[in-house]
């Protein structure tokens, strides 16, 4: 359900005493679209910041015409610097001519006012008598434009850094034209005296800029520049500046100047909103009672709300009885149950299609809502309306039922506001007589105070929104030391102590607030804190009447340290370990409490003594807490780890396969066993690897099987039959469907099916590792069009889309069919996985999403979703519009296929701020591996809007998104977009969607941004080894990349390392390999740091650090290879044979082999000491015994290629490596260059799979771009690129 809030309608804007004003540098965005949230937010007027200006594309006039028509005053034109105390003539000359060019786009803008600050340049001169002359220069040329300056001291100058000496200076330029600027956070953090200002006269006041701050020990500049906030939202004396100011006769506007890294980083709209709150709440309270309602006097907590759905009450209700609370009653017309123990009273709600509901399904259980008890409900209201403060009204109110209004926090959870106990009797059925008063004996007096988790951005939105609508009070910012690192909190508390809300925020995930919001999809109750009287009676109480014994265990230690850091008694001391109870003390009382476990990894109970006016939260002992809670969660996730089924990590231990064949088609059960290494049977009865089952025997065999022990195929020879259209016995009882061709066979194709379904290889997770992946969206009616040029097509993709919608099926009249067979589609992933490497993404995009899709078809869309299933397609796009019901059978039944979840609104409705927006977020991912959310941008502040949730979401979860905005202003979201990203290329007949960019357009984009710097690519060495500068220009262009190629000769060392500190060094491949560690790289991958080999150096950056990294592109080129024809389970355990002259020429095929958990490595021709399972023929009879292998690789130079025709001869009488083998299997040869003889050719007439250095050379450079450039070209396109004859 949605709920819908919005602040009431006022009668008129509050008439304030100042006009309020804020600087364009304060909102995020464009300025147009920083300019309409300011108009919106409800400010008088606006500092132009000259940046905004110089980006602007328009002109001045239309900047003044706009706020004009959103009735905004341009107050200020901002800043210039670095004019008093010039070096010399020539440069006040300079800044003079500057400052009089300044003054004339001022006319044009319709502002009078330039803000000057002091002079930051280290060359300006301190001499008073020739600053006071500069500026009077400055006021004189003002005067002639009829213009004025304000004079601001920066606390960061070089000479002028105080308000008190840059006031001196004013009074002694003695001009009308030259007046200050008070800022508060360059007067407060140079703590200056604020007593003087009284003294300086009100028409000398040009302007005021207010921002506070926390009180932090750091340089100034940095200090400014992130650490700025709201008035009233930091530790700055505002309030008593503001009295001296008005004191001083000061009348004119008051402006924000906030510079803070997150207001940076959030919507416009809603910094614009907390501005203008914080200015009304300011002038409110300087001005007593004039401006606002008063503030509320708040009573109590009434009560708290939980979100839960059924499965969830029995868990949460048996807490609430172990923790005193009894079920008292429950609501006349709804699913809500009231809990209550003394002063505190718990209501569980779990009815559907309400805001509960809805934020449990965005939140899990925890609080979504509370009841403050005010004296007047209707001035709090008209308080919080004033304030911005989005004001709910009650929804599916039944008869008779009272209408409580509830106040909107920050985090989107409900306040609602009760005066009386006539809403309990009016809407809830209770099981007594209704209690009129506390009991006597009640355990608990009231909730204490409401601790809640948030996300970092949050900190200051909540304390302004407590401040100012509650009266509020922050205490002190406290750091508490977590395990995992460290945690701000913050206290908010009202002035009768009713209300206690301590605020935490934490920048590490893995903190307990940080996980918490991670996981709770953001801010939400962390712990709730019950006051009782008497705690060792409390706590034994619950002890004797609990089901269980929920408080955390406190160690020794703490109670050993205690006794001597407080002085305490030894029997106390000894009584509080009883109960694990804690203790702190302050100036005025002491403090003892306990803690129980979490709820769900989600929050926790406090219970409290509060002995004579203690009046904080026991921060000391917080460290201590969460270290329990850790220990506990761990403990438990290590006990889950234990009794979880465990796999061997082995590939040849994965699930037997059932290979169901046509007739005539016997062969393809054993070429499926000879793929993935194991034995094979036709007969049922007979325990096998690979079972072939005939077709007509498969529906009676299969119906009876244990499914959860194999995985079963139906082989489809497309000769044979079409597919039919109705699902046939033996298709829906398989798992999988394999459709191939007897005239064109491609095995390679079979055996990437086969290593997929079988969990061996992983293509998700390797697009996953990538800084930025894209993938091409094909747009052709019928695939084989595109096959001729897919290996153009589909460079710089790191997955392809087969768009099923948009096929095109004749149906032999002339005309296509509305919807394509299941023939004609499966025919289409065959085709094109025959021609690509790449993983395929299976789309049916329905008409209401942008596609041809009828959306009415909601049953064929999810039996072709199905069919992609089967089909082995690496990706299915299932739209967040299909009933939850196939959802979530498609989610069960995905096998190891991964699941785009996708929302498209290409009507404009979508609002990224939005609560619908994180909630179809939420959704998305509860079932899709990959969320993918698509808006309509209008404007580009939707685009700016878009990159703050993508930041928001994947700060607090890290789940896979692909967020963006179609049509053209929307294409800036295409170019930011990190992962997956939808692309076109000219060769398709038309784009997938409005404003798609090619992957070219988008990386010369990121170029014009800053984004992709030019960077230099050197090749190393022997040039005829490695491709050459035509090739690496033409990978350059098609990728739309600026690089640029070197080639050098072999070259030492250190001028390696010299062209590695080059800013446009964009890394090298090297050949012959760099050997061992180099010290001046820095980091190494595994292939790298296991071979011992480095063929290729890249630059890898982290933020604002880069380190160069050591790889070897050929280990991991020979391990593509190896796995084209053979799943990875083929290699495990045989024997593999390496023929070189050294270590170092076969040290990458050692890595590639043990990374197929090979048998024993033997080798001819070097020695290996140190590593188990390699072993050394060294002599004739030697090789007479060896086993047949399984791989042979030959990394002789091709001189003496002719001495491996004679060994191929020998091993192939050797015995097959497998019952039932046929002799070779794969033969690998390196060398490079003209030779004697072929082995090659002798070993594919003997059976081998063969692959040369042009394979192997051709797949090294596929591996060094990706890792060079980020980029993934196709294995066919630098075939096609290079030509043979560079290898």
């Amino acid at each position: 359900m949605n709920l819908i809030s919005k602040p009431p309608v006022l009668p008129k804007k509050p008439s304030l005493p100042h006009r309020t004003s804020i600087a364009t540098v304060c909102v995020s965005g464009h300025l147009l679209d920083k300019l309409a949230a300011i108009a919106e937010a409800g400010f008088d007027g606006v500092e132009i910041f000259e940046n905004d200006l110089l980006h602007y594309p328009g002109s001045r006039q239309d900047i003044y015409n706009v706020c004009q028509e959103l009735g905004l005053k341009i107050e200020m034109y901002q800043p210039f610097r670095d004019l008093e105390g010039a070096p010399n003539p020539e440069e006040l000359k300079r800044s003079l001519d500057r400052l009089e060019r300044k003054f004339q786009w001022m006319d044009e803008l319709h502002t009078d006012l330039i803000l000057l600050c002091s002079n930051c340049s280290p060359s300006s001169v301190s001499d008073r008598e020739k600053i006071v002359s500069d500026l009077r220069a400055a006021a004189e040329l003002a005067a002639r434009y009829n213009k004025r300056i304000a004079y601001e001291a920066l606390a960061w100058a070089q000479h002028v850094y105080t308000w008190e000496y840059s006031w001196e200076l004013v009074k002694e330029v003695d001009h009308p034209n030259l007046g200050i600027c008070f800022d508060t956070f360059h007067i407060f953090s140079r703590q200056g005296d604020i007593n003087p200002i009284t003294e300086v006269p009100a028409e000398k006041i040009f302007f005021v800029q207010l921002a506070d701050a926390p009180i932090l020990k750091i340089d100034h500049l940095s200090y400014s520049r992130h650490h700025r906030n709201y008035p009233l939202q930091g530790a700055f004396p505002i309030i008593p500046f503001m009295e001296k100011l008005i004191e001083a006769g000061y009348t004119g506007p008051l402006s924000l100047e906030i510079f803070n890294d997150e207001f940076r980083a959030a919507p416009a709209k809603r910094i614009a909103q907390d501005g203008f709150r914080s200015l009304l709440y300011l002038q409110s309270e300087l001005y007593h009672g004039s401006i606002l309602p008063p503030l509320p006097e708040v009573e109590r907590i009434e009560y708290l709300e939980f979100a839960v759905d059924e499965a969830r009450i029995a868990q949460l209700e048996a807490l609430f009885l172990d923790m005193g609370l009894k079920k008292v009653g429950k609501h006349r017309s709804k699913n809500v149950t009231v809990y209550r123990q003394g002063g505190v009273s718990f209501i569980v709600n779990a009815e559907p299609e309400s805001f509960a509901s809805a934020f449990l399904l965005l939140h899990d259980t925890s609080v979504c809502a509370m009841a403050v008890r005010v004296k007047d409900i209707q001035a709090t209201i008209d308080r919080a309306a004033y304030l911005g403060c989005p004001v709910v009204p009650p929804s599916k109110l039944g008869e008779g039922e009272e209408r409580v209004i509830a106040i909107q926090a920050p985090d989107d959870t409900l306040i609602y506001l009760v005066d009386s106990d006539e809403f309990w009797k009016k809407d809830f059925i209770f099981q007594e007589d209704f209690p009129t008063a506390l009991s006597p004996k009640a355990t608990y007096a009231a909730v204490d105070h409401i601790a809640q988790a948030l996300d970092r951005l949050s900190m200051d939105r909540f304390v302004l929104f407590y401040k100012s609508v509650f009266g509020m009070m922050p205490q002190q910012v406290i750091e508490l030391q977590d395990p995992y690192g460290m945690t701000k909190s913050r206290a908010m508390v009202s002035p009768n102590h009713a209300l206690r809300f301590p605020l935490n925020i934490s920048d590490e995930k893995d903190t307990s607030i940080g996980r918490l919001v991670r996981e709770a999809a953001g801010s939400v109750v962390h712990h709730i804190a019950f006051e009782t009287n008497d705690i060792f009676e409390t706590v034994s109480s619950l002890l004797k009447t609990s089901s269980q014994d929920r408080f955390l265990r406190v160690p020794q230690n703490y109670y050993d340290d205690l006794q001597v850091r407080y002085d305490l008694s030894a029997e106390f001391v000894a009584k509080m370990k009883t109960f694990n109870i804690m203790y702190d003390r302050d100036d005025k009382g002491e403090f003892l409490h306990i803690s129980t476990e979490q709820f769900r990894d989600r929050f926790f109970f406090e219970i409290v003594q509060r002995v004579n006016g203690y009046e904080h939260f026991a921060s000391i002992n917080a460290p201590i807490r969460m270290s329990i809670h850790h220990e506990r969660r761990n403990l438990a996730m290590k006990v889950t780890t234990a009794l979880s089924p465990q796999t061997t990590g082995r590939v040849q231990s994965a699930k037997n396969l059932v290979v169901v064949f046509e007739p005539g088609c016997e062969s393809v059960v054993d070429l499926v066993a000879d793929i993935v290494g194991k034995e094979r049977s036709f007969n049922p009865s007979v325990k096998a690897g690979v079972l072939g089952i005939p077709a007509e025997s498969a529906v009676a065999l299969l119906a009876g099987a244990d499914r959860s022990e194999c995985i079963s195929i139906n082989m489809h020879c497309i000769e044979n039959s079409p597919l039919d259209d109705s699902p046939t016995p033996e298709s829906t009882l398989c798992d999988y469907e394999f459709l191939f061709s007897k005239t064109e066979f491609f095995r390679h194709d079979l055996t990437r099916f086969l290593s997929f379904i079988t969990g061996q290889t992983k293509p998700h997770e390797a697009i996953l590792r990538k800084p930025r992946s894209t993938f091409i969206a094909l747009t052709f009616p019928d695939i084989r069009t595109a096959l001729p040029n897919l290996d153009i097509l589909t460079v710089g993709a790191d997955a392809l889309e087969l768009r099923v919608d948009l096929l095109r099926e004749g149906s032999g009249t002339g005309t296509y069919n509305p919807i394509p067979s299941v023939d004609y589609v499966g025919k289409q992933v065959m085709w094109l996985r025959q021609r690509t490497e790449l993983p395929i993404i299976f789309t049916l995009r329905s008409q209401a999403e942008g596609g041809r899709c009828p959306n009415s078809d909601e049953k064929v869309t999810q039996y072709f979703l199905m069919k992609g299933l089967q089909w082995g397609c690496e990706y299915i796009d299932v739209e967040l519009r299909l009933p939850e019901e196939i959802r979530n059978h498609l989610a069960q039944q995905k096998g190891r296929s991964r699941i785009i979840a996708s929302y498209h609104d290409l009507a404009g409705n979508l609002k990224w701020s939005s609560g619908e927006t994180l909630r179809c977020y939420h959704t998305a991912r509860s079932y899709g591996d990959v969320v993918k959310i698509v808006g309509f941008a209008t404007n580009l502040a939707e685009n700016y809007e878009l990159e703050y949730f993508r930041s928001s979401v994947n700060a607090s979860f890290g789940h896979p998104l692909l967020a963006m905005n179609a049509g053209q202003v929307g294409q800036l979201s295409r170019i930011l977009n990190p992962f997956f990203t939808p692309t076109t290329h000219p060769l398709l007949p038309m784009a997938a969607a409005p404003g798609q960019l090619s992957a070219a357009e988008i990386n010369s984009a990121l170029n014009i941004m800053g984004q992709t710097p030019r960077k230099t690519v050197f090749t190393i060495g022997n040039a005829r080894a490695i491709p050459l500068s035509m090739f690496w220009e033409k990978c350059f262009n098609e990728l739309g990349l600026p690089h640029n190629y070197a080639s050098l000769d072999r070259i030492s060392e250190g001028m390696i390392q010299a062209l590695t500190r080059q800013v446009t060094f964009g890394g090298a491949i090297i050949q012959p390999p760099l050997t061992g560690q180099p010290s001046f790289i820095s980091s190494f991958t595994e292939e790298a740091q296991e071979s011992g080999s480095i063929d290729t150096v890249f630059v890898h950056t982290v933020g604002n650090q880069s380190v160069i990294v050591g790889d070897n592109s050929t280990a991991k080129a020979l391990h593509t290879m190896l796995t084209r024809d053979f799943a990875p389970s083929a290699y495990a355990d045989q024997p593999v044979l390496i023929i070189s002259n050294s270590f170092e020429e076969a040290s990458s095929a050692i890595w590639a082999l043990r990374k197929l958990s090979c048998g024993t490595i033997y080798t001819i021709g070097f020695r290996v000491e140190g590593i188990l399972g390699i072993e050394q023929c060294n002599s004739f009879e030697s090789v007479q015994k060896l086993a047949h292998p399984f791989a042979v690789v030959s990394a002789l130079c091709s001189e003496q290629a002719h001495l491996i025709n004679p060994l191929l001869k020998l091993i192939d009488n050797h015995p097959a490596p497998r019952a039932g083998g046929k002799g070779g299997k794969v033969f690998v040869d390196l060398a490079n260059g003209p030779r004697r003889g072929d082995p090659l050719g002798v070993a594919a007439a003997s059976g081998w799979k063969t692959y040369g250095i042009a394979d192997i050379a051709a797949r090294t450079t596929v591996q060094a771009l990706d890792v060079l450039v980020g980029q993934r070209v196709p294995f066919d396109f630098v075939r096609m690129a290079s030509g043979r004859g560079l290898f």
